[in-house]
């Protein structure tokens, strides 16, 4: 098995060498990893491209230097031109059956310097260690400058990830010191104090205590019904956390405080004993490191022993990263949530306050990203170019490889079986063996297919951390049995099994976008779409019009019941594509309500903002080139690294802002010209 594993890396390895070859001045990475195989223009059809003794600086769209304009780009990109797979979606791309049946078809590549066997058997080894690109539709380019090395998230500290809330504002961890009297800031104070020093003293150590059957006794000085009423209120304001009552201990009247019961979840939190005029929300910041949005919420619910569906967000972010971003949670105070910072590793929570509504999905205007690319190859006057040209015009707008997992079973392949409303075959691909696991849950996965017994696996999964979704698919399993399959897809949660009908949306998007652009170029074209004020109206280009739009402008939409499509032959290309996967257009009205697709609009070209680089020299390649949140908390004196003169290697530190849904490794694609799938970018650490 290690040498089976060590073939194959070799292979990689080899591959990767490929590229990087075609990324070096001498000859240029225009296109994806195995270039001359994913259906895109050939090297001998490229336009020239300044060398890097004379570097364009100019925008390509002005058409200004010696390089390709996206007028010229059209032309580059006719169907006349371009390498074809034969497949019947006819958009460069294998439909699901294709790709789910076959293990690999052979292709012929008009202008290919590879031959179709050689192909065959560079894809098989490639697919094997993981997803790449092509196998999900990403193929084109905006610019046909040339790229240059860089390894993308070498290490996870490499990429920073910040939300921009709905108000613009990013999203900071800068305080994480113990929350306190967070209610009476948000309800006014009595107006008068009705509890003695003695008696709040003896509240907050019954609130801190961990013995949840303990109670406070308080005397009451006066007993008349007003006063005994402006304790209660006294109590619920200050210590949202505690329930009083008045009652009779040895013939004397008293006001008995306890811990209030949080054990039944939202319900029992609606029943009262929430403070009158405090909102129902706590908004705090989540600062996780190398760990998903759902495991981290999953993780934090665990905990606090809270359902996770009273926590809400606006936005997934990437696990292998560092990022920031706003939960909040219904009913629930800070000094509640704040103690799973004793116990959560490379995870953080902070800056709380009240707020009156609930994220939602959607919920923000975008992210910030730092991002560092090591051991990079290049002339610095060349990185500069690419990085200017990327900042002035821009990227193709697919949706990343994050949104289709890195494993050889990518998330819409499930989607599909969904849709299909095939809920075995969902189970199924969720549980199934693959590549990328871990020794101990690949183990599991082996034993769940081999038996199909949930209650053994589950055992064997108990030792294994970080799987939540499998864990309650197989609990669900061992408690329905495989007679009601829908019910068990149920324990997963709602979010998730969005994300996979999503992401056959995706699929489908980024293949007729790749498809658009061979065949139209970068050119708005007749029957095309512009979005109105991201609402659902859209206007169609027509003769008259299309000269007050640009290719910023116009938008694909994903495929839904409730949605314009293009009045031109790009409709035709959806039809097609859901055909050969056996869904109708029409047909995507779901019988079950969560896995209906209305459908959306999305921009085909998107443009950052907030740019900036430089370029960095290191010798310690464990050294993070960037702070993060937590490392200016634990030591406000740190500044930002700095480059060595002479330091042996080379990064490039580049940040911007983008647009919620845009993916900033589809950014980092634009710019260096190179496969940014885990597979690939795995096969350039191993070099």
């Amino acid at each position: 098995m290690l040498c089976r594993q060590y073939q194959a890396m070799e292979t990689i390895k080899r591959l990767a060498e490929e590229q990087l070859e075609a990324t070096s001045p001498k000859r240029i990475c225009t296109e994806s990893s195995v270039e001359d195989q994913c259906g895109t223009t050939s090297l001998q059809e490229q336009p020239d491209v300044p060398s890097p003794k004379k570097v364009c600086t100019e925008s390509i769209i002005g058409d200004q230097c010696n390089t390709t304009s996206l007028k010229e780009q059209s032309d580059l990109t006719s169907p006349e031109k371009v390498c074809t797979k034969p497949n019947s979606t006819g958009d460069g791309s294998p439909s699901l059956e294709e790709q789910t049946d076959r293990t690999h078809s052979k292709k012929v590549c008009t202008g290919s310097s590879v031959t179709s066997e050689k192909s065959d058997k560079q894809e098989d080894n490639f697919q094997a260690s993981g997803l790449l690109e092509k196998d999900v539709g990403i193929s084109a380019y905006l610019m046909q400058h040339q790229g240059f090395r860089g390894i993308l998230k070498q290490r996870y500290s490499d990429f920073l990830v910040y939300e921009r809330s709905k108000d613009g504002v990013l999203v900071k961890l800068d305080d994480i010191s113990k929350p306190t009297d967070f209610a009476v800031q948000v309800s006014n104070e009595p107006d008068e104090d009705y509890l003695q020093d003695t008696d709040k003293q003896m509240l907050q150590e019954l609130l801190e205590s961990k013995d949840k059957s303990k109670d406070v006794i308080i005397k009451l000085s006066e007993d008349s019904k007003d006063r005994r009423t402006k304790i209660h209120q006294s109590i619920r304001q200050v210590y949202p956390g505690l329930v009083s009552e008045t009652t009779d201990v040895d013939g004397e009247r008293v006001i008995k405080v306890t811990c209030k019961d949080n054990s039944k979840g939202r319900k029992s939190q609606n029943r009262g004993g929430w403070p009158k005029d405090c909102p129902n929300y706590c908004c705090f910041v989540l600062y996780k490191e190398n760990k998903d949005t759902m495991d981290a919420i999953n993780l934090i619910s665990k905990l606090l022993r809270k359902p996770s569906h009273l926590f809400s967000f606006a936005g997934t972010k990437d696990k292998r990263a560092i990022t920031v971003q706003e939960l909040t949670a219904y009913r629930m105070h800070p000094s509640q949530i704040f103690p799973v910072n004793k116990l959560l590793r490379n995870m953080k929570v902070g800056n709380f306050r009240y707020c009156k509504d609930s994220l939602g999905l959607g919920d923000l205007t975008g992210n910030h990203f730092v991002i560092t690319l090591r051991n990079v190859q290049g002339e610095d006057d060349v990185i500069e170019n690419c990085l200017s040209l990327f900042r002035d015009n821009g990227f193709v707008n697919y949706f990343g490889m994050q949104r289709f997992g890195s494993t050889n079973i990518p998330t819409h392949y499930v989607g599909k079986a969904l849709l299909h409303s095939d809920w075995n075959l969902a189970i199924e691909l969720i549980l199934k063996p693959r590549q990328g696991d871990s020794e101990d849950m690949s183990e599991v996965r082996k034993h769940w297919w081999q038996t199909k017994d949930a209650k053994s696996t589950l055992e064997k999964l108990k030792n294994v951390k970080s799987y939540y979704l499998e864990y309650s698919l197989l609990k669900a399993l061992d408690k329905y049995g495989d007679k009601d399959p829908l019910k068990v897809l149920y324990a997963i949660p709602k979010g998730t099994r969005l994300m996979y009908v999503h992401s056959y949306q995706s699929y489908i998007w980024n293949c007729i976008l790749s498809r658009r652009i061979k065949s139209y170029g970068m050119k708005p074209i007749i029957g095309d779409l512009v979005q109105k004020n991201n609402s659902k109206d859209v206007t169609l280009l027509t003769q008259d019009n299309i000269n007050d739009y640009s290719i910023y402008d116009i938008v694909l939409p994903l495929p839904g019941y409730d949605i314009t499509y293009p009045h031109n032959e790009v409709a035709d290309w959806y039809k097609e594509m859901l055909m050969k996967d056996n869904i109708h257009i029409d047909g995507l009205k779901h019988k079950v309500r969560d896995y209906s697709l209305t459908g959306n609009y999305r921009k085909i070209i998107v443009k950052s903002t907030d740019s900036d680089w430089s370029i960095i020299r290191y010798d310690d390649l464990t050294i993070p080139l960037a702070l993060s949140d937590l490392n200016k908390l634990e030591d406000s004196t740190l500044s930002e690294p700095g480059s060595k003169p002479n330091g042996k290697f080379k990064a490039v530190k580049v940040e911007f802002s983008l647009p919620s849904s845009s993916y900033a490794t589809m950014a980092i694609r634009e710019i260096i010209k190179c496969d940014t799938s885990v597979a690939f970018q795995r096969s350039l650490n191993a070099l």
